[in-house]
């Protein structure tokens, strides 16, 4: 008899505790053809999570999160590529983009005032390009290219850390806007 009320105390406490907190999840997998893919969470999300795999084809994928901490995951394989992200609000952000062969292109924006952001974003073959901004208290960005055209921006506001890494090709110049305290690491490689 205790255990059943003990029990029942428990879910009836967890039930007047007041409405759950909202969170968002979104997971697309496409393959082949003409993929596109849009994931837009809103502001009223404590929390957001965005995957979005794209196999083969004339891909493209676009990630809107705002609000709660927020976690998007891009990864396109093969042919023209594309990805777009946008992360805002006061909590965490972390974003991962990966994009293997032909066009390729990254356009990343996080802002957050009061809270860290990540950001990885690997880039394989072909004609390359990453542009990515970061606003905050404390930013993270590792960037990595290998192969062909190359480009890669990085824009920080904020304390912040870059890992940049190209290997290959055409190697773009280094352009770098930031402020704050920074920690650097930057190598081209050409072989």
């Amino acid at each position: 008899m205790k255990a059943r009320l003990t029990v029942m105390f428990l879910i009836l406490a967890s039930a007047m505790a007041g409405p759950a907190l909202a969170q968002t999840g979104v997971y697309v997998s496409q393959i082949g053809s003409a993929n596109t893919a849009k994931a837009s969470q809103d502001a009223n999300a404590v929390a957001g999570y965005a995957k979005i795999e794209q196999d083969g084809e004339r891909n493209k994928a676009e990630v809107i999160q705002e609000g709660g901490k927020q976690d998007a995951r891009v990864k396109q394989i093969g042919t023209l590529n594309d990805a777009y992200l946008i992360q805002s609000g006061d909590e965490a952000h972390q974003a991962t983009l990966s994009q293997d062969g032909t066009i390729n292109r990254i356009k990343l924006a996080q802002s957050s005032s009061l809270a860290a952001q990540v950001a990885i974003l690997t880039q394989e073959g072909t004609n390359n390009e990453i542009i990515l901004s970061q606003e905050g208290a404390q930013n993270f960005a590792e960037l990595k290219q290998t192969g062909d055209n190359n480009l890669m921006k990085l824009g920080q506001t904020g304390g912040g850390n870059v890992t940049w890494t190209q290997d290959g090709s055409n190697l773009a110049p280094v352009e770098l806007a930031v402020g704050g305290a920074q920690v650097m690491i930057l190598t081209q490689t050409k072989p």
